[in-house]
């Protein structure tokens, strides 16, 4: 809004308002609005007055013409430095305007003391930034008395570091600006390392520079060696350990440790005749490892195949494994297929009723938690084969299918005789199970005694005439007072 338009429309002024329209109304103002000059006056006035001498516009000279793009970016340098009786050095960190780190690590083969060392990481700093050709700087520092002494905020006292500011000045002027700031120590962590780092190590006197490398890894070295390949690759993530089996080989880039946990991650596997790898358990079940592409295949199956039950990503990683399947990331790869799936998340609250065949199916082929066995074995004392193993086949059929039909009818005999032992089994896992929940909820239970006064609830156990209530009669009474407690917990 203008300010001049308000005060001489608005009927109702107050405070300082007010009397500013007192003090301009005796010069007798009026306010009118600026108006805009339209195209079509502009076109007006080129037309009636028209250029009698053209001119080639391509002949103006255009000042600085070969300058394209000035850059004025700022680059960061972070500087530390370290003295103790093991030795001296400085830590350098120059950042690019890209955010890329060149850090530098140097050791001193003179005494100084621990200001010189923080002046000479500034020094030594500042010759880096020159010769990458930096002009405007941004110098970070963990020491207060270095910062403001160069900065000019405070005074120099020492003598023995004179020197130092009067260098630093005059490689200041070599930029176009420069700037000190000063951050706390746990802000400047890295060139404090690298700072350590030349104090404690030993270069050789034939070695003028050993080049530094700083990387980052969220996972062992052997998880990144045996995980999927990308598409276009043709090495399965097994082929490293198919190596160590057959000729031990290992990768170049791995270190002793590295070769140490993959030899060791690879008495966890077993290959056959016909070279294929199995994951050993510790229950001694061998596992099929399949690669990317076979499980994901196997995981539309079992998850939305035929009597697929649509379960969560956990129960399908153990449904998988049940199946006698193995991959290195097989509960990873359940997740983002169940969370990718387009079936659960239309139809998650339609159509159940058509899909209880096929949950009721994939409840009866999973091992439960509480039997510690599969509802399906429990009945017909063997487990119920998946149409996914007929298409991919596990260790299971491709043992059985190996079998005589007279030897797997015995054997199929003989399951059933022992069927009764492996129900007993079930009986008292889930006898041990109900103990374990009891005892897990037992520990957040608070035990609390009766009182005088309280009121209490009585537990209705003796059998009681046909109440029309059936099932949802309570099974107390009450409340009743407490009047008095007697022996042996009676009240």
């Amino acid at each position: 809004m203008d300010p001049i338009k308000y005060l001489f429309e608005n009927p109702v002024l107050n405070g300082i308002m007010s009397r500013w329209t007192l003090m301009l109304s005796e010069f007798d103002l009026k306010y009118v609005p600026l108006k805009v000059n339209k195209g079509r006056a502009v076109a007006d006035f080129l037309a009636n007055k028209p250029i009698e001498e053209t001119e080639v516009i391509d002949t103006w000279p255009f000042p600085d013409e070969n300058v394209v793009h000035v850059e004025n970016d700022i680059w960061d340098l972070y500087l530390d430095g370290a003295s103790n009786y093991m030795g001296y050095g400085v830590g350098i960190i120059l950042i690019l305007p890209t955010r890329e780190h060149v850090p530098v690590s140097i050791k001193l083969d003179f005494n100084v003391t621990n200001a010189a060392a923080e002046y000479e990481a500034c020094l030594l700093g500042l010759r880096s930034a020159l010769d990458l050709g930096v002009n405007n700087l941004l110098v970070h520092g963990d020491s207060s008395l270095v910062i403001n002494q160069v900065s000019g905020s405070w005074k120099i006292k020492s003598q023995s570091l004179a020197p130092y500011q009067t260098r630093i000045k005059e490689l200041e002027k070599y930029f176009e600006d420069i700037r000190y700031v000063h951050l706390p120590r746990e802000e400047n962590q890295f060139t404090d390392a690298l700072s350590k780092l030349a104090v404690l190590i030993n270069i050789p006197d034939h070695v003028n520079s050993m080049p530094i490398c700083g990387k980052r890894r969220s996972s062992p070295a052997y998880v990144n060696v045996i995980n999927d390949t990308e598409e276009g690759e043709t090495e399965l993530w097994y082929t490293t350990i198919l190596k160590i089996m057959e000729t031990g080989e290992h990768p170049p880039d791995l270190d002793t440790r590295g070769k140490r946990a993959l030899r060791m991650l690879s008495t966890h596997f077993v290959k056959t005749d016909d070279g294929k790898l199995y994951k050993k358990t510790a229950e001694g079940v061998l596992l099929r490892c399949i690669n990317k592409s076979t499980a994901e295949k196997v995981m539309e199956e079992v998850h939305d195949g035929e009597c697929g039950p649509h379960m969560n990503a956990h129960m399908l990683a153990r449904k998988i494994i049940g199946l006698g399947y193995y991959s290195t990331k097989m509960e990873t790869d359940c997740c983002k297929y169940v969370r990718h799936c387009h079936n659960c998340q239309i139809f998650a609250n339609r159509e159940w009723p058509e899909k209880i065949p096929f949950a009721l199916w994939g409840y009866r082929t999973s091992i439960r938690t509480a039997m510690g066995a599969t509802p399906y074995y429990l009945v017909y004392g063997m487990e119920a084969v998946q149409p996914v193993e007929l298409e991919i086949p596990s260790l299971r059929i491709l043992l059985e299918s190996r079998v005589p039909e007279a030897d797997w009818v015995q054997a199929r005999y003989d399951s059933l005789v022992m069927l009764d032992e492996r129900r007993l089994n079930a009986l008292y896992h889930v006898q041990l199970y109900q103990k374990r929940i009891e005892r897990a909820f037992n520990k957040k239970v608070k035990p609390r005694g009766i009182s005088e006064g309280d009121l209490v609830l009585k537990s209705v156990r003796a059998l009681l005439p046909i109440d029309p209530r059936c099932k949802f009669k309570p099974n107390w009474a009450g409340p009743y007072l407490v009047k008095k407690i007697l022996s042996r917990g009676a009240v």
